[in-house]
């Protein structure tokens, strides 16, 4: 009897266990999650009664597995969203009793079109450089296939840097994006010129929420080709290494400019580049555009003491150090001189715009087009719509000094 009472007691134990045993799929989200329209990695804990396994049918929203002793991740990697529609993707989990679908909306993203006017500081006489308005064009031509990642390497930042047709009052331009300045003075100290108003370059630029203001003169620094003044965000969504101020919603610098400004005197220059000589300007302007939107160099030892870019995706290096070398070493290829050797040692190619010569400067990556976008998003005194701030402390304006960058 004994014997009996013993096996039915096992009997309901195994029951019990059986009944407990976990069978479904669960999720440590719910069944939809609503993302950004910018590239995004999103882990999410899973817990399932048997092995599982997952179809994600949408190019833009891939899916994988991680498992370890402390449990299953499924994964979710969004690519960007550069149309301005929303966009649905699904991945589907499953195990031996329970398929569960995940749905993944994506937000679209604003495209911007900014418009530009070029400042063209000219004395009239027969040796000023001539800036003409087809090379202005062929120039721009060049930055906005750069900045849509025409080239099949760079990021896409979804935006079109247009030439401005009419001044602030309404009248045609003459010429599509120049406003030319006749002036007995055409070289200035830009430091000068754009940090501390000296030369009254407030007078000059075109409202900077409407308008990019790139100033064409030439530079008492001979052999610095560009130069621009940063970008502000507002204290409530502040990004690392820039400037923060709550004022500029609604009312303009008069201390400082916010501005590019390129060297007149490269206007018709060549430079070394990877497939023989380049034009400076277009590569420049490029550059300076680039830190106008909120970008720093991608090396250490450069202006204002700068040891970050801020960006995860750019390897950093010892620029000093590595002028240095070049220096030491004669008769390098150009695949040689683009060679770097990173704060571990370890030796990688320089494709980045935001670095100097020697360097192929063809990619902006995705971190980088996370910190322009940000700005776009955000930042006063650049053109376009702004998603709005709350101040968090209202009793506190912060106004931060302007921070300028070759």
């Amino acid at each position: 009897m004994q014997k009996y009472i013993l096996i039915y007691l096992l009997f309901l134990l195994v029951t019990s266990c059986e009944k407990d045993k976990f069978e479904g799929i669960e999720l440590s989200i719910g069944n939809e999650i609503q993302v950004s329209s910018e590239q995004q990695t999103i882990r999410i804990a899973l817990r399932s009664g048997s092995d599982w396994s997952f179809a994600s049918p949408t190019s833009w929203c891939r899916a994988s597995k991680i498992s370890t002793p402390q449990g299953d991740t499924l994964v979710i990697n969004t690519q960007v969203n550069t149309t301005t529609t929303e966009r649905t993707g699904t991945v589907t989990i499953s195990n031996s009793d329970q398929q569960k679908i995940l749905t993944v909306t994506q937000k679209g993203e604003i495209y911007f079109e900014l418009p530009v006017i070029f400042h063209v500081y000219s004395d009239g006489s027969a040796n000023d450089a001539k800036v003409t308005a087809a090379y202005i064009q062929e120039c721009m031509d060049y930055v906005n296939n750069f900045y849509r990642g025409n080239n099949g390497k760079s990021e896409n930042l979804n935006l079109q840097f247009t030439l401005a047709t009419t001044t602030p009052e309404g009248t045609p331009l003459v010429e599509p994006g120049i406003n030319t300045i006749q002036s007995s003075s055409t070289s200035f100290n830009v430091d000068n010129y754009l940090r501390y108003n000296t030369y009254n370059g407030t007078q000059i630029i075109w409202d900077p929420n409407k308008y990019i203001n790139i100033i064409i003169c030439s530079f008492t620094e001979e052999n610095v080709t560009g130069i621009a003044m940063t970008p502000y965000t507002p204290q409530g969504k502040s990004l690392p290494g820039l400037r923060r101020n709550d004022t500029y919603y609604t009312s303009l610098p008069t201390n400082s400019v916010q501005a590019v400004m390129i060297n007149k005197t490269f206007v018709n220059k060549l430079e070394t580049g990877a497939y023989g000589p380049q034009p400076v300007w277009p590569t420049t302007l490029a550059h300076e555009l680039g830190h106008y939107l909120g970008l720093f160099h991608v090396f250490s030892g450069g202006d204002n003491g700068q040891t970050t870019d801020y960006c995860e995706d750019t390897p950093d290096y010892d620029r000093p150090a590595y002028d240095t070398w070049l220096a030491s070493v004669p008769r390098l290829t150009f695949a040689q001189a683009a060679q770097r050797q990173d704060r571990n040692g370890n030796t990688f190619t320089s494709y980045n715009i935001m670095d100097y010569n020697y360097g192929y400067r063809d990619r902006i990556t995705p971190n980088q087009r996370a910190r322009i976008r940000h700005v776009l998003d955000y930042s006063p005194l650049i053109p376009g719509p702004k998603i709005a701030v709350e101040n968090s402390s209202r009793a506190t304006i912060i106004t931060e000094e302007p921070l300028i960058l070759k």
